[in-house]
C-alpha cells in the first residue's frame, strides 16, 4: 500500500483518536464483536505482563481473512456492514478500539486451513511519528513472533495483538507491583463487562451464534 504523506493536522487528528472516551474493556468488546461477524466459535483473550513488552492478544477461530481484505479492515475509513442479528454497533472499530489502548496493532490472519499462508499487517505510532507517513506495515510471515503465530498454526482465524500498552497499564514504562495489580484489576474488571454484554451468546441464547469465550484459559461464563 503506497503510504500517505501526513500533514501536522493530521498527526494530531491521529493522536486524538486514542482519547475517544472508551476503557480496556470496551475496546476489548469491540474486537470480540468483530470475531461474531466472523463466525468464531472461540474467543481467546490473553494478558501478558512483562513490563515494557507485555501485551494483549485477541485470537478467535473464525473464517479469517485474505490479505486484501485485512488491508481494507486496517484501514482507517474502511466501514463493516451489520445485520440485524449483530450485537453490535460499538461504532469505534478495530483499529480505534485497539489504538487507543495501545502504541502497535498488529493483526494476522489465515483464511484456509488447507494453507499455511498467513497475512499479517499493523499499525505503529512511532513509526507514524519517525517517518511522517501514514501507512500500513505489512508483516512477513517468517517475521512473526509465536505470540501472534501460533494461534494460527492449525487452524484458520483471526489475530490481534496490542503491544506497547500505555494506555491500560499507566505507566510509560510499566516495570514494578503497581502496574502488575493494575493488570490484575483490569482483567477482572474485563471478565465481569464481556460476560454482561455476550451473555446472550455465551449463555446459548442465540444458539447459531453460541460461543465459548476465554481470558487467560478460563472460560468466561454469561452474567445476565
Amino acid at each position: 500500500m503506497a503510504p500517505i504523506e501526513l500533514v501536522p493536522s493530521a498527526k494530531r487528528l491521529i493522536r486524538s483518536l486514542r482519547d475517544l472516551g472508551y476503557d480496556f474493556a470496551q475496546a476489548v468488546a469491540d474486537i470480540v464483536d468483530n470475531s461474531i461477524e466472523a463466525k468464531a466459535s472461540l474467543v481467546a483473550i490473553d494478558i501478558e505482563f512483562d513490563g515494557d513488552d507485555s501485551w494483549v492478544r485477541i485470537a478467535d477461530n473464525g473464517k479469517g481473512m485474505k490479505a486484501e481484505d485485512l488491508r481494507e479492515a486496517m484501514r482507517y475509513g474502511a466501514e463493516r456492514d451489520y445485520t440485524k442479528d449483530d450485537l453490535g454497533k460499538f461504532g469505534l472499530g478495530l483499529k480505534t478500539a485497539s489504538m487507543s489502548q495501545c502504541h502497535r496493532l498488529s493483526v494476522a490472519s489465515r483464511w484456509n486451513s488447507d494453507r499455511a499462508d498467513i497475512a499479517a499487517y499493523c499499525w505503529d505510532l512511532e513509526h507514524i511519528e519517525k517517518t511522517n507517513r501514514w501507512e500500513i506495515l505489512p508483516l512477513e510471515r517468517n517475521g512473526l513472533g509465536p505470540t501472534i503465530r501460533q494461534p494460527l498454526k492449525d487452524k484458520r482465524g483471526t489475530v490481534v495483538l496490542w503491544q506497547r500498552l500505555d494506555r491500560i497499564l499507566g505507566y510509560a514504562h510499566p516495570y514494578g507491583e503497581a502496574a502488575r495489580k493494575r493488570l490484575s484489576q483490569t482483567c477482572r474488571e474485563i471478565e465481569g463487562h464481556l460476560g454482561m454484554v455476550f451473555h446472550r451468546f455465551l449463555s446459548g441464547e442465540l444458539e447459531k451464534k453460541r460461543f465459548k469465550l476465554l481470558l487467560n484459559g478460563n472460560e468466561i461464563k454469561s452474567r445476565a
